[in-house]
Formats: C-alpha cells, sequence, structure tokens
C-alpha cells in the first residue's frame, strides 16, 4: 500500500511541474480594449488624414452654397482579442452651454446638431451618413467590444468652407498686427503649442521681426544651429537679436506656414558673410 501511495505522489508531482511549465488554461487573460479609428468617404473614396502627414487639409472642403455628404467611416476600428459589437458616433463640435452624456459614462459639453436632425445624431453604426452645410464639425467615435470594454474616442474634423476656428482665430487676434492675417491664423492653427508661443505676451513685436529677419535672409536655420554657425544671423539680424529667447518656439510654428508667412522685411537685406557666432548664441 506505501508503495501505491507513494507512486501515486511521484506521479501527481511530475504531473505538477509539467503543467508548472504551461499556461492554466482556467485562467482568462485581461481583456484588451478595443481601438477606434474615425475616418471619412466623401464620393466612395475614403480619405484618411491620420496615415498621410503630407495632407494637413485633407478633411478641407470647398463650399458652393449646398450641403456636402459625407460618411463618417468606422470600419478601420478593431478590437485585438474580441469583436466590436457596437459603434458610438457623437459630433463634438461645441455648443455655447449645456452638457450630454457620453457613450463612456462620463457627461460632456452639449454638442450642437443641425436643424432637423435627430438627437442623436450622427446614428451609432459602423458608417453613418451626415450633409455637412459651411462650418468646421468635429465627430468622435467609441466603439465596444463583446466584453463591454470601451475604447477611448478617435475625433477627426471636417471643414467645409473657407471658416476659421473660433479657437485659432481667438489666438490670431492676439498674434501682433503687422504679421498678415492669413500668417497669424496659420501659425494659431498649427497646435495647441504654437497657439501659447505666437501671441503678444509671449512673442512681441521685437521677437516676430526676429522671426521675419531669419526667414528673409537665413531660412536655413535648421543648418546654421546643427553647424552651430550663426554668423549670418549675426551679419543680417543683428537688430532684431533682443527677440531672442531659446525657450519660445515661435520660429518653428512660423516657418510651418511657408506659403501664408511671407518675410516682411525690408528686400535689400545685406548678404551673409563668414563671422564666427558665440557658441552661446540664443535660437530664436
Amino acid at each position: 500500500m506505501a508503495i501505491h501511495t507513494r507512486t501515486v505522489l511521484v506521479a501527481t508531482a511530475l504531473a505538477a511541474v509539467s503543467l508548472g511549465c504551461r499556461a492554466d488554461p482556467t485562467i482568462k487573460p485581461a481583456n484588451q480594449p478595443p481601438v477606434a479609428d474615425a475616418r471619412v468617404v466623401k464620393d466612395g473614396t475614403p480619405i484618411d488624414e491620420h496615415t498621410d502627414p503630407m495632407m494637413p487639409n485633407a478633411l478641407k472642403f470647398d463650399y458652393s452654397g449646398s450641403p456636402i455628404t459625407f460618411t463618417l467611416d468606422g470600419t478601420k476600428s478593431y478590437d485585438t482579442d474580441g469583436t466590436i459589437t457596437a459603434y458610438h458616433w457623437l459630433s463634438a463640435t461645441l455648443a455655447p452651454d449645456g452638457g450630454a452624456r457620453l457613450p463612456d459614462g462620463g457627461k460632456g459639453p452639449l454638442r450642437w446638431v443641425p436643424a432637423g436632425a435627430v438627437a442623436d445624431w450622427p446614428a451609432d453604426v459602423v458608417a453613418p451618413k451626415v450633409d455637412l452645410d459651411m462650418g468646421i464639425w468635429s465627430f468622435s467615435l467609441w466603439v465596444v467590444d463583446n466584453d463591454g470594454a470601451i475604447s477611448t474616442p478617435d475625433t477627426i474634423r471636417i471643414t467645409v468652407g473657407d471658416v476659421v476656428d473660433p479657437v485659432v482665430k481667438a489666438c490670431a487676434d492676439k498674434v501682433v498686427p503687422t504679421e498678415p492675417e492669413a500668417c497669424r491664423n496659420c501659425v494659431c492653427g498649427q497646435s495647441a503649442m504654437c497657439r501659447t508661443a505666437v501671441t503678444m505676451d509671449v512673442c512681441d513685436q521685437t521677437c516676430w521681426d526676429l522671426i521675419n529677419c531669419v526667414a528673409s535672409s537665413c531660412p536655413d536655420f535648421v543648418a546654421m544651429a546643427a553647424m552651430n554657425d550663426f554668423s549670418c544671423l549675426v551679419n543680417n539680424c543683428s537688430a532684431f537679436l533682443a527677440g531672442a529667447t531659446p525657450a519660445n518656439p515661435a520660429g518653428a510654428c512660423f516657418r510651418a506656414c511657408p506659403n501664408d508667412c511671407m518675410p516682411m522685411m525690408p528686400s535689400a537685406m545685406p548678404m551673409p558673410s563668414a563671422m564666427p557666432m558665440p557658441s552661446a548664441m540664443p535660437m530664436p
């Protein structure tokens, strides 16, 4: 009897050791939330501004006086360990006041819905159609998986017609008025970081004079900085160096808008000559 018991114990131990090298099939891995991917289809052609960095205005369309029909496309959303069972679209265009329950249970600002549209516009389907008049329209997509997990939202913005985002306009109104309106709108539309870097309280007229001078006379500023050779800056823009602050990234915002931010400096600028530049020269 003792030998039989010992044999059973040894067999059990060996089985335990062998199972210890494998995942326990009774323990279910933690569910991974799904991923929402919102895109746009117009006239049967998908437009994806997420994956095409060369098309920053991919979702900007001319307005001819009549609403434009778009399809909001959620088909690229996915779930790595299950299936998507529901799509929730929400107009993310803000209204002046109020609040609305969000798909994840939170409460957010009231969302603007066009006159005559149903309250839950756009429809909670994978690819709802929307007719958009002139304006800037934002839409957020949440998806839900078969375990009830909810994704973080993915938001897209569609611009119909020649309109300026109110946030961008508020920033542009605070940029030095000597800059062209198109330039002010462009730099303020680059990013939230740019909107904090280009207003008069951070980048005054002297700062913008320096930026314009660099753009006009020393456009290859990145190469200058890499070589630590700022002789062009000293020879051409020394009168504006009071506007140089190392922490101010306004110049980068400016350089992102070459078509709208034409240099405002006089055309009769002296050509640069070779001159050593101190390594401690502040960068605009």
